[in-house]
């Protein structure tokens, strides 16, 4: 439909206002020297948009010789998170432009992958759709069907940033093909102090109708999203399967059954955070998988606690 792709276009070109300061520590003159200010793509990886930023301190006289690596309050940032998901997790709205330290001495090789060029995020890039590829169609069909000239084509519409040129191709790994149905959404779900989530997850259930991002987040964040705040099929779900369990000794087959949560019903529930906004509760997996992924054709979701949301 225009409407969605006219979404995918704005999550496109979804931007955010980064100041980089040189680490105190590794200022050698009297001064820090000039921050550099950009307007970073949100769909994009920092290795990708920061040349101009080494450029710039190289040019002050700092030593460069070392990879660049950038952290946000003592918090190293992983380049091959997505620059909208590291500033969703991170950043604050509130705060803006956000202000990023970068770091050409010290780096962290047991928080940060080594990336000492661009091919890295490419093949890192193509090794992430593949994944995705196969966590919809159980097999990575699609993308080895495709031409080398059409993923050489992936790869320059990510790097240099061009809408039409990217999702020309990427199109055929994010459409689903009536006859033959995406078996999972790909999804990554963020939380503090905690791993990153990921697991299988299918768009529909057995009676054919579509499971909604809170069956998502009340399957596998039980605890933080309880089933009767955010998944009213859940709680019909759990009834029957514990009618179920009483009168036949075992539950239906479908998706595992969210434990009760102990949170209260009037404790203030996490927020979401998916490009900047806050989906509903509501929206249908599928549609979200379909066309608000990032160009790793993976949903990366964050999970923020309320206090910080306000």
């Amino acid at each position: 439909m225009a409407d969605d792709r006219e979404i995918e276009r704005q999550i496109w070109e979804g931007k955010v206002p980064i100041v980089f300061n040189l680490a105190q520590s590794e200022v050698t003159g009297d001064e820090p020297p000039e921050p550099y200010y950009l307007l970073a793509p949100r769909c994009s990886y920092l290795p990708l948009v920061t040349t101009k930023v080494k450029k710039h301190f190289q040019s002050t006289g700092t030593d460069t010789e070392d990879e660049m690596w950038f952290d946000y309050a003592g918090q190293a940032l992983k380049w091959h998170y997505p620059i909208g998901v590291l500033f969703d997790f991170y950043g604050s709205p509130s705060q803006l432009p956000w202000s990023v330290t970068v770091h050409f001495q010290g780096f962290p090789e047991d928080e940060v992958l080594r990336c000492p060029d661009k091919e890295t995020v490419e093949t890192h890039m193509i090794a992430t759709i593949k994944e995705a590829d196969y966590l919809k169609n159980g097999s990575t069909k699609k993308l080895l069907a495709m031409l080398k000239k059409d993923q050489k084509q992936l790869w320059m519409g990510l790097k240099t940033f061009k809408f039409d040129q990217f999702w020309s191709v990427n199109k055929r790994l994010t459409q689903r093909d009536e006859t033959d149905p995406f078996k999972n959404v790909p999804f990554r779900i963020y939380v503090p102090d905690q791993p990153v989530l990921q697991e299988p997850f299918p768009p529909f259930r057995q009676d054919g109708s579509e499971y909604t991002l809170g069956d998502l987040l009340a399957t596998v964040l039980p605890e933080l999203f309880p089933a009767e705040r955010v998944s009213p099929f859940l709680v019909a779900f759990n009834a029957a399967a514990a009618e179920a369990r009483a009168a036949e000794g075992g539950a239906p087959e479908d998706v595992p059954v969210a434990p009760p949560s102990s949170l209260g019903k009037q404790v203030e529930l996490p927020q979401i955070v998916l490009h900047g906004i806050s989906p509903a509760f509501e929206t249908p997996l599928l549609w979200l998988g379909e066309h608000c992924c990032y160009p790793d054709n993976f949903l990366h979701i964050c999970i923020l606690p309320s206090e910080l949301t306000a």
